[in-house]
């Protein structure tokens, strides 16, 4: 979470290999279920998704 151009995505591109973790890109997920809602409650289904 943080701003646009803020170097999220670098950064966890290179904490994932490090950690052996899995990344969810949250625009994949929201695209994945269709919702492009960004009201607090379509945040907080987002939240919920796996």
């Amino acid at each position: 979470m943080g701003l646009p151009g803020s170097g999220k995505t670098t950064l966890v591109s290179k904490l994932v290999p490090l950690i052996n973790a899995k990344w969810l890109d949250a625009d994949e997920v929201r695209k994945t279920a269709d919702d492009w809602d960004f009201s607090e409650e379509g945040r907080k289904r987002q939240a919920k998704r796996r």
